[in-house]
């Protein structure tokens, strides 16, 4: 508390420099023995009551405040400081009343406006509470409290411009004041401000470095400003000082969900939210949505059904838990779900999407497309469902839907690049464009065959590419500059991602598509390799690829899902002779040694040259025969005009159409399909006829 009546007496003011130096029990001493030789000192009762109410001890202060009000009814400040400490236990009425009192004596008393504005803003009576905070700065210019108060109520009223003033003159008054400056702070926050909300977070930690609420707001600022890994360490740190906040380990754990695409981690910061949370039905199903990522498919139902156990009618909740169900092929539990889901909210689009897409994967495409329809009907700005429905269009061969929808990749902004808008002009000359690497290292190679195409119309090309591609694209003079990261967007005409090149050249038939790129062998790789596979056995050299797809936890999402198993691929190595060579990527040594068990010969293992594309690309010109699954090397080897045996799962990528045995988009490879029963045994049959005429 603040104030005290000015006294003459050397004792009391003894007492009162005793009490600023915290020596509180020494001061209450000498006031003790004042008021037992005078009971009615209104100075030693008003200077006991603020000892006693520093203390802690309100009730003890009242009483002493309270005599002293009655010896000395017209002292405004021993009114005020009773009024503050009613407010201090929350007795509001009291408070007003007494404050009231105050300042009938004394309008100008700038604690007692203070106070009773801060029991308007209690009440949410924010319009009388302004009046008596800027009633205070009148009678004191330097009440930086008033100051950052005001601030407090523009910022619950959505006034930033506002509330930065007076949070910023209450800075100004005393540089130090946190509360102002973490106020100052999330006002810059809310504008998208982040140099100075980051100054402001770095001000604070300088004078209270162990500040947790600051850490957590500063983390959570650099998130947004998509400083995702610099956010780390100082959402690590305000864990280690708060292990129980719930929404701290829910965005520490969000953040890490978003750094990795597996991260049991994230999920166990989400367990520990719900824990000291377990209420919260939204974070259930969070928990749930961090467990598919991982692959934790049974534990993801079970945060499902807890988040639909706290809010039933929760449509995402009830559509996630229909995707888990989809996963596992459970496709009436996962219709159930999406139609429940419809059924809550008739207009929300990824449960149409899913539905669509369990039609696709039951190959029935009208009905598929029928659901995606619905999907940007009641969401057209949808872009999920317009991606998947040009997965639908391309498949068919519909170009001009189909690359305008395809341009709604979520790897396109990702990559830092933007959703194409413009059609290039037939004359480009000495245009620059600038285009940016999308999705895989195979994407890249697909879309490079449309650089040609901007070539010939006298474009300068520029590409965000993968470092690995660069030593075997850059032979080719279509790229008159390479980049491994984005520079200025600002220095070229243009700027694309690469997967928008049909979409921009305006693709209409598919005769129009340009064959692959054709990229040269260096004869030096080449020696090294034929050297390398000639010491290990004798020709035909067999290259194979059995599984193509994202691993999570060991587990295999369908969507990913490009696999033929072992026993079946040793049949077909069986029926021919040669050098077997297994271009897997990341193999274990025990699926290796089975492989070679199974067809009884060794198998030499090139899973390193997934990283030097250079000796890959010399491995795929001389090997004879590539079996495989649809991966990145299909297209290497496409771009060496070599043929290439490729198993494609049903339902198929579009890009290997919905049946046939062949796809323009790889004029050299043959396809082999599985039925839509799952089944592979026509495809291997096939395969091994056309191997046997082979060899033949």
């Amino acid at each position: 508390m603040a104030n005290l009546a000015h006294s003459n007496i050397s004792k009391i003011q003894n007492a009162f420099d005793l009490f600023n130096q915290g020596q509180t029990d020494n001061a209450l001493t000498i006031c003790k023995k004042i008021l037992n030789k005078h009971p009615n000192d209104v100075n030693a009762l008003n200077l006991s009551a603020i000892i006693k109410d520093a203390q802690g001890h309100k009730q003890e202060a009242i009483k002493f405040f309270l005599k002293a009000s009655k010896l000395d009814p017209k002292n405004s400040k021993t009114l005020t400081n009773l009024g503050i400490t009613y407010f201090e236990i929350k007795d509001l009425g009291k408070s007003r009343d007494t404050l009231e009192k105050a300042l009938s004596i004394n309008p100008n008393e700038p604690e007692a406006l203070f106070n009773l504005a801060n029991i308007y803003f209690l009440e949410n009576q924010q319009d009388d509470a302004i009046q008596y905070y800027q009633r205070t700065i009148q009678t004191n210019p330097l009440h930086f409290k008033a100051y950052n108060n005001l601030g407090k109520i523009y910022q619950e009223k959505n006034d930033t411009e506002k509330a930065k003033f007076n949070y910023n003159q209450a800075i100004s008054i005393n540089p130090n004041f946190i509360e102002a400056l973490t106020g100052f702070t999330r006002e810059a926050y809310r504008e998208n401000d982040y140099s100075a909300a980051i100054n402001c977070c770095d001000k604070i930690l300088t004078l209270e470095p162990e500040n947790y609420e600051i850490l957590f707001l500063k983390g959570e600022i650099l998130v947004h400003d998509g400083l995702m890994i610099e956010a780390k360490p100082y959402l690590e740190k305000a864990l280690s000082i708060n292990d129980s906040d719930p929404l701290l380990h829910r965005f520490y754990g969000t953040l890490l969900d978003n750094l990795e695409e597996q991260s049991p981690q994230a999920t166990e910061h989400l367990i520990r939210a719900f824990e000291i949370d377990p209420t919260n039905a939204e974070l259930a199903s969070d928990i749930g949505k961090t467990c598919i990522t991982n692959g934790y498919f049974d534990q993801a139902e079970k945060y499902f059904k807890v988040s639909l156990s706290l809010d039933p009618n929760n449509c995402k909740t009830l559509n996630a838990l229909g995707t888990v169900f989809q996963e596992r092929k459970n496709y009436s539990d996962a219709i159930d779900m999406y139609k429940r889901s419809i059924g809550i909210e008739k207009s929300y689009a990824p449960a149409y999407i899913n539905m669509g897409n369990i039609c696709r994967e039951q190959h029935d495409i009208a009905a598929a497309k029928r659901y995606l329809q619905q999907a940007i009907s009641y969401d057209g700005e949808d872009i999920n469902a317009k991606r998947n429905m040009s997965l639908f269009e391309l498949i068919s061969m519909d170009f001009k839907n189909g690359w305008s929808n395809y341009r709604y990749r979520p790897s396109v902004e990702k990559n830092g690049a933007h959703f194409a808008e413009i059609k290039l002009p037939p004359v480009l000359d000495k245009k620059n464009i600038l285009f940016i690497k999308d999705q895989g290292i195979g994407d890249e190679l697909f879309f490079f065959r449309f650089l040609t195409l901007v070539q010939k119309r006298g474009a300068s090309i520029s590409y965000v590419c993968s470092e690995k591609l660069i030593p075997i694209l850059s032979p080719l003079n279509l790229v008159d500059r390479f980049y491994t990261d984005i520079p200025d967007p600002s220095d070229f005409d243009y700027n694309f991602s690469i997967g928008d090149l049909p979409f921009i050249l305006d693709l209409q038939s598919p005769s129009d598509i340009p064959p692959p790129v054709l990229l040269p062998v260096g004869r030096e790789k080449k020696a090294n390799v034929l050297d390398l596979l000639q010491s290990f056995g004798p020709p035909p050299y067999i290259a194979v690829t059995w599984r193509a797809g994202a691993m999570i936890n060991s587990k295999r999402l369908d969507a990913y899902l490009k696999e033929i198993d072992l026993k079946s691929l040793s049949k077909i190595i069986n029926k021919i002779g040669g050098t077997v060579v297994a271009i897997q990527k990341n193999v274990p040594h025990k699926e290796l040694d089975l492989l070679s068990q199974l067809i009884n010969r060794p198998i030499l293992d090139t899973a390193l040259y997934h990283d030097d594309l250079e000796r890959m690309l010399a491995l795929l010109d001389i090997v004879d025969h590539y079996i495989t699954v649809s991966n990145t090397n299909v297209h290497l080897r496409e771009s060496l005009g070599k043929e290439s045996r490729v198993f494609v799962c049903s339902p198929p990528e579009w890009r290997w159409l919905e049946e046939g045995k062949s796809s323009p988009w790889f004029p050299s490879s043959k396809i082999y399909r599985q039925t839509k029963d799952g089944s592979w045994e026509i495809a291997l049959n096939e395969l091994v006829q056309d191997l046997e005429m082979v060899t033949q």
